[in-house]
């Protein structure tokens, strides 16, 4: 199934372990609640929609359908870069923190909170990325590391990544490169002068890690159809968006709204994968 609805999943689909994992990783991530146990928890009347979607997609009930995801991928929506996850149930869209990541791969809590290692603990947590034991971290590497978390890492996130951690630009991660990141966080906390614990410093630079992060999200069910803007016929819309970014859009139209959401991808080519 993509954004079409076309269904490929069973009705009483039963996850496997893995694809499990990584439902969890992105609530987790994410910091989703399941309304149903905290009302407070997207209670604002425009997110009447999203809310419904939560319950769906990551706390369905015994006889519900199940959800995995399929996909997921950098996109622009209302001009602001978005993570676009597509699941066999429905989309949604969220918001991408760099520190967030950063602080996964200092520490492997997917919470986004990290505990202060010292010089030893940092060396075994390096060790534990560097597979083939070369004494550097390369893209392949940091990309296995988080997929084995369950999160899938596109290609935009990744260069933001290494160019946070690999300061002289090589195309790798060394360990003092590394242990210099952890550094220049410890540094951050002493100039904050945080009494409180590591993970309270790391909540107050990521703009506090419990934040549901995640915009918007909408079932299947609430689509009524998809339309590539390259091919679209609609004169207005295409004026909207406008001749060079037309092949790059899809047009969502959901049931019962009038204007459709436009999802620019970062690819034309990805166009045709998510519609």
């Amino acid at each position: 199934m993509r954004l079409t609805g076309y269904e490929i999943f069973a009705q009483q689909y039963d996850p496997v372990w893995w694809e499990k994992k990584e439902m969890d990783t992105i609530v987790e991530f994410l910091a989703l609640k399941n309304p149903i146990d905290h009302l407070e928890f997207m209670s604002k009347p425009n997110q009447e929609v999203t809310k419904k979607a939560i319950s769906a997609l990551f706390y369905p009930r015994s006889m519900e359908r199940k959800s995995v995801l399929l996909k997921r991928g950098m996109v622009f929506l209302d001009g602001k870069e978005r993570e676009l996850m597509l699941f066999t149930g429905g989309f949604a869209f969220s918001r991408v923190e760099l520190d967030s990541l950063v602080t996964l791969l200092l520490d492997a809590s997917s919470s986004g909170k990290i505990k202060q290692l010292g010089p030893d603990e940092l060396n075994r947590r390096f060790s534990l990325i560097d597979a083939d034991c070369s004494g550097s971290l390369d893209r392949w590497e940091i990309t296995d590391f988080f997929r084995r978390m369950g999160m899938s890492l596109n290609e935009t996130v990744l260069d933001e990544l290494m160019k946070r951690f690999d300061s002289n630009r090589d195309g790798v991660v060394s360990l003092d490169e590394f242990k210099e990141v952890m550094r220049k966080l410890q540094k951050q906390l002493d100039h904050h002068n945080l009494k409180a614990s590591w993970s309270g410093f790391v909540k107050a630079v990521t703009k506090d890690s419990d934040t549901c992060k995640l915009d918007v999200a909408y079932q299947v069910s609430d689509i009524d159809y998809v339309k590539n803007m390259g091919s679209c016929e609609n004169e207005e819309l295409k004026m909207i968006v406008g001749e060079d970014l037309a092949p790059f859009t899809l047009a969502v139209y959901l049931k019962g709204v009038q204007v459709p959401l436009l999802v620019i991808c970062t690819k034309a080519g990805h166009v045709e994968a998510w519609a």
